[in-house]
Formats: C-alpha cells, sequence, structure tokens
C-alpha cells in the first residue's frame, strides 16, 4: 500500500524477490483514475519507496511461475465501467485469481476477508 496523497492509498500487488535478485521485485496494479484506470506491471522494489505507507504479506508464489502471475494479472478485467472500481479491486480480484489458478498459496489467516477488512482510505 503505498500513500497517494494526504488521504488515500494506492493499492499494488508487489512480489518481492530474495536477495540477490531484489531489484527485480515487481508491482502488478492499475494506474489512473475512476473510469481510466489501466493495468500496470514494473519493476519496483517498494521496500526502497518514499511513498511505502505499509505491506501486507498475503503469501507464496513459486519463482517458476512468476510469469504466470503476470499474464493473470494482465487478464483482469479493469472496470472502468464501475465509477466505484479501483486499485483496491483490482488487488482484491487479483488475490482471487491467483489462488484460483494454483499460483498464490495464501499464507495462514490470510483470505479475501482479511484484505477487504484492510481497504479504506480511497
Amino acid at each position: 500500500m503505498f500513500k497517494d496523497g494526504p488521504y488515500s492509498k494506492h493499492w499494488a500487488l508487489y512480489v518481492e524477490r530474495p536477495f540477490p535478485d531484489e531489484e527485480e521485485s515487481f508491482i502488478c496494479h492499475v494506474t489512473g483514475s475512476a473510469g481510466n484506470f489501466q493495468y500496470e506491471d514494473k519493476n519496483n522494489h517498494a521496500r526502497t519507496s518514499n511513498r511505502i505507507y505499509k505491506l501486507y504479506f498475503l503469501g507464496h508464489i513459486s519463482e517458476s511461475d512468476l510469469d504466470n502471475l503476470r499474464n493473470v494479472c494482465r487478464s483482469l478485467l479493469v472496470n472502468n465501467g464501475d465509477a466505484t472500481w479501483n486499485c483496491q479491486n483490482f488487488v482484491w480480484d487479483a488475490f482471487g485469481a491467483l489462488v484460483e489458478a494454483g499460483l498464490l498459496r495464501p499464507a495462514q489467516g490470510v483470505d479475501k476477508r482479511t484484505i477487504w477488512d484492510q481497504m479504506d482510505g480511497v
């Protein structure tokens, strides 16, 4: 979760690569505003960002599935027809799709409800 102004937070799915590949860490997210969101994935070592607000550990993914993770995220609906849809919905949808595809093994106690409970400040 990144600070995106004084009252809002931007949500992204952050995939952290272990040492020595941490510079190849990346985020999958949507950028823009209501009705104009676009999917983006890019290399980003979020732990070094001065905008980082909070990180939630969601689970594990195999190194061999990283391209599949990006493909699943890229295939998700960016719902520009719904004025209430935003980056938080994207992360919610991505988590569900990645678990359903068998790519993400959720951490103990983490499910879609725990993510939903953290959504605020958009």
